[in-house]
């Protein structure tokens, strides 16, 4: 992983909204919706789409 890439997740997790949705997500015993995810975490749905796109990148998880 480059340096820089390193150091956005790094930022990313150092926020709330993107940890608490990695848990949100982590903890889902059923299918996941972002929709359901953004309601449940308090952010906007594009918002999360878009954090959710960054994990992805990363590789930290596969959303369907």
């Amino acid at each position: 992983m480059g340096e820089v890439k390193k150091n956005n997740l790094v930022g990313l997790f150092l926020r709330n909204k993107p940890a608490f949705i990695l848990m949100k997500i982590y903890s889902c015993k059923s299918h996941c919706y972002a929709s359901r995810i953004a309601k449940d975490v308090d952010c906007t749905y594009s918002h999360t789409v878009r954090i959710i796109q960054i994990f992805e990148k990363s590789g930290l998880l596969i959303f369907e």
